[in-house]
């Protein structure tokens, strides 16, 4: 097992390299190639859930400051779409003094303009356009997700709040999509839209080395990095001063309006995360390959998850 977890590993470090030094085009056809030698090498059949899959696009877009963010759902989705909304709408968001954490008293205009979805080819072609998403610890983001939707909204079905049973739909449901994967499958379950990896968004698997990724967690201190990387990106794209000590306030003094990460039930789920190893091991399948494209700390995985890159 430990050995062929590391020949993933060096599988997935060779991407990253032509992704990186060479502007690596992962086509339908490459996707295919590679999910074939991952699963060659991965335990028993298609065990783990591969990487690039173009699965869901949710594009946020300031055109004026040349700015596209990819909204991950449950990795600061509402925080990128205000910050969006921001640049579009700064008189109004300084007029009816909005927050970015958390939802606007009156609808946004942003969100009645076209472009605000769906990046115009001028923006997409120039040079100077600069890529943007919110990322955080894959485990610590499916925690969010069971807090918010399975037990704070019942939203995972006949699951309800039953770990297991969770991750065991989700991790089912993936690799339905995986198996038959021809580029339409409907994406109508929000279990899946809410958990679906990283790089089965935004089209990562086409222009993956054009994207800065910022990484963040909601506890306060966890969020000074992003706050300074964000603020270092919109200042080179033009954003006033005003609007960037706005968000760096907001950000750094505001709570996300449906954040679940000081409750008694996040410790219980969080503790389940942790030690169950049924649970784990499943964790581990869906989301081992984000830990590794996206570079993230590997503090959270088992040992031999550890210890491969």
């Amino acid at each position: 097992m430990e050995e062929r977890i590391l020949k993933i590993g060096l599988i997935i470090s060779l991407i990253i390299f032509m992704c990186k030094m060479h502007n690596f085009i992962l086509t339908v056809d490459n996707c295919k190639k590679f999910n074939t030698s991952v699963n060659n090498v991965s335990e028993g059949s298609n065990d783990f859930i591969v990487p690039f899959i173009n699965y869901t696009k949710y594009f946020i877009t300031a055109p004026r400051n040349k700015i596209i963010m990819c909204g991950i759902r449950k990795s600061m989705s509402l925080l990128s779409t205000n910050i969006m909304c921001l640049l579009n709408n700064v008189d109004p968001f300084f007029a009816n003094n909005d927050a970015l954490n958390e939802d606007w008293k009156v609808e946004r205009s942003c969100q009645r303009n076209h472009s605000f979805y769906f990046p115009p080819s001028e923006l997409l072609n120039d040079s100077n356009t600069v890529r943007l998403a919110f990322i955080r610890d894959p485990f610590q983001r499916f925690v969010s997700f069971y807090l918010d939707k399975c037990v704070n909204s019942n939203m995972c079905q006949s699951c309800g709040t039953n770990m297991t049973c969770v991750v065991d739909k989700i991790y089912t449901g993936l690799r339905k999509i995986q198996t038959n994967w021809n580029g339409t499958v409907p994406f109508t379950d929000r279990m899946i839209l809410h958990t679906a990896t990283y790089s089965w968004n935004c089209d990562f698997r086409k222009d993956f080395s054009k994207w800065e990724f910022i990484y963040i967690e909601p506890e306060k201190h966890e969020r000074i990095r992003a706050i300074n990387h964000l603020s270092s990106v919109m200042k080179k794209q033009g954003v006033n001063e005003t609007v960037i000590g706005r968000f760096q306030n907001d950000m750094k003094n505001g709570e996300i309006s449906y954040a679940t990460y000081k409750s008694q039930k996040r410790a219980e789920a969080l503790r389940l995360v942790q030690e169950d190893p049924y649970i784990r091991n499943i964790l581990h399948k869906i989301y081992y390959f984000d830990y590794v494209l996206f570079q993230l700390k590997k503090d959270a995985l088992d040992a031999q998850f550890r210890s491969t890159i």
